[in-house]
């Protein structure tokens, strides 16, 4: 099950390392990385995973499902997989073959693992990728779906030479087509909108993976899952798997308490208290990097609504010293994020932010022009003072050293930066995917396996494109997408990419401030846990303790 969801959520899913069992905390080596032979790992065992809080929404195509923990993907199908070199190639467990018939008309077969079955015993077949694509294609806006991520581009889904054979007709060409069903999800959940938007919100009620759900406790906000009898496929290692909700911040102590086998460790602050744990090894996200964004909202009636206003606004925002600040005393992971499409890792990259530069005297001009006059310490317009009532999330602590000198920077030139901060649990329903803020502080993570799919729901247009969630864009950004997607030479579409990328700095859509400071801090022995590779789960059957 990858992570659009969560994505939006924090710098990256929630997972693990691969360590060494060494005695006290310390970076982890290159050859600590590597995956570990199934024989040198113990059968048995429970690993206690983290989730940030218990989830409100357990179907993971839904607009709620922000906060759906990665873990869960032990017990769904991830029909295709990106291995460390960035090719995607089937997962055998469900996909036996996905070949490309016809290039003009696009065609692709899907040839599933005829042994997969759903928890009630129904097999997996092409109806439920069929179902699945009839409810994320954007035709019924019934579906309150996170994003569409390719399924708009099918023409149909289509029953091949038997019921274990999809047959996968696009309606023009779709660049990032090995992508599509990497999460597929049963069509007795995917057949009706009434089902979708609401079967799932208490518990997931189908599986299909080596683990199954066995307890959900709201209470105790812990979620058990355990190895599934019925599983075709290798024999997971460990018995079973316990999701915690922890708060972000309190990782580090509840890992030294070992109430959690590992933690995403997001600050300088929680870095220093993880470092020297008995027990725990810790080394830097690998090389999908996140990055912090200011998103303003240019909904219409919203006080950012005017390009114009955003782009002087945007001028007084010093992102340089907001990096150097945050990232100041950390193990020199993080940096300056100056692209919205490819990662600062990525061969791709390039920065555009000197179309939108920080230059405070410029926005005082820009501002005056707009009719936003300095009225003592406030800007004001027909009466109405430059305020942004500004959000984010209580539970992360750098986001309000960022707030608040993004408030002090614009503060100087007239601008008001009323900040509030709210739950986490709130953060994402109530707020940010409502449209529910001025200006909202949060991360999203990178892609570079499909930059351009994944980052088309934050910067297009449309009612059902939920990610979106400042309603910001133009008709240039959408076509630029839709010109990339269909482009299936790589080197063009790349290119492609940054012209998109030079357009959102244009419209002012929004900032990257930095990118992800994060390391994973893991329990000493706990191995193949590594989702950082390629922003998807592990293969949890091999995860475990080493012997």
């Amino acid at each position: 099950m990858t992570s659009l969801r969560t994505s939006i959520t924090a710098f990256f899913a929630v997972g693990a390392l691969v360590l060494s069992a060494c005695a006290t905390a310390s970076r982890a080596a290159p050859d600590q990385q590597a995956e570990v032979e199934r024989d040198l790992i113990k059968d048995g065992g429970t690993m206690i995973a983290t989730m940030r809080v218990y989830p409100v929404q357990f179907n993971g195509l839904h607009i709620d499902a922000t906060m759906l923990p990665d873990t869960l993907g032990a017990t769904l199908p991830s029909l295709v997989r990106v291995d460390r070199d960035g090719v995607v190639v089937p997962n055998k467990d469900y996909l036996e073959s996905l070949r490309l018939v016809s290039a003009d008309p696009q065609v692709v077969a899907y040839r599933l693992n005829p042994k997969a079955r759903w928890s009630d015993g129904t097999p997996i077949t092409w109806a439920d990728l069929a179902s699945q694509w009839r409810a994320t294609n954007l035709t019924n806006p019934e579906y309150k779906l996170i994003a569409a991520r390719g399924y708009e581009h099918i023409a149909g889904v289509e029953r091949g030479a038997d019921e274990f054979e999809a047959i996968v007709r696009f309606t023009d060409r779709f660049a990032e087509w090995k992508h599509l069903f990497t999460e597929l999800y049963p069509r007795a959940l995917t057949a009706a909108p009434k089902v979708f938007n609401s079967a799932w919100t208490s518990a997931p009620l189908l599986s299909a993976g080596p683990f199954k759900v066995d307890h959900l406790d709201k209470v105790a906000k812990t979620i058990t899952l355990v190895r599934d009898a019925t599983w075709w496929g290798e024999h997971p290692k460990l018995d079973r798997i316990i999701l915690r909700a922890v708060p972000p911040g309190a990782e580090p102590e509840a890992l030294g308490n070992a109430e959690i086998d590992e933690a995403l460790i997001e600050s300088r602050d929680e870095l220093g208290r993880v470092e020297g744990m008995p027990g725990v090894t810790v080394r830097p996200i690998g090389s999908m990097e996140g990055f912090a964004l200011a998103v303003f909202n240019g909904a219409p009636g919203s006080i950012a609504a005017d390009r114009e206003l955003r782009a002087a606004v945007a001028r007084g925002i010093d992102r340089a010293m907001i990096t150097k600040a945050m990232l100041a005393g950390t193990a020199a992971v993080g940096r300056q994020a100056d692209n919205h499409i490819f990662s600062v890792t990525s061969r791709h990259y390039r920065d555009h932010s000197g179309l939108l530069p920080f230059d405070p005297a410029d926005a005082t001009r820009r501002l005056d022009a707009l009719g936003w006059r300095l009225d003592g310490d406030i800007r004001r317009k027909d009466g109405r003072p430059l305020r942004l009532r500004t959000v984010l999330s209580a539970d992360h602590p750098e986001r309000l050293d960022t707030a608040k000198m993004i408030q002090q920077q614009l503060g100087a030139i007239g601008v008001g930066i009323d900040l509030e901060q709210v739950p986490y649990p709130a953060f994402f329903p109530q707020y940010i995917n409502v449209g529910n803020f001025d200006l909202a502080l949060f991360a999203r993570g990178g892609e570079d396996a499909r930059p351009i799919s994944s980052a088309a729901p934050y910067y297009t247009r449309g009612s059902t494109t939920q990610l979106n969630v400042g309603r910001n864009g133009n008709e240039r950004i959408d076509r630029l997408f839709e010109r990339a997607s269909r482009e299936l030479d790589d080197d063009k579409r790349m290119a492609l990419g940054n012209e998109i990328d030079a357009a959102i700095w244009e419209e002012a859509f929004c900032l990257p401030l930095y990118t992800s400071t994060g390391h994973y801090a893991v329990r000493a022995g706990l191995v193949n846990t590594d989702v950082t590779q390629s922003f998807q789960p592990a293969d949890y059957t091999r995860v475990g303790f080493l012997k």
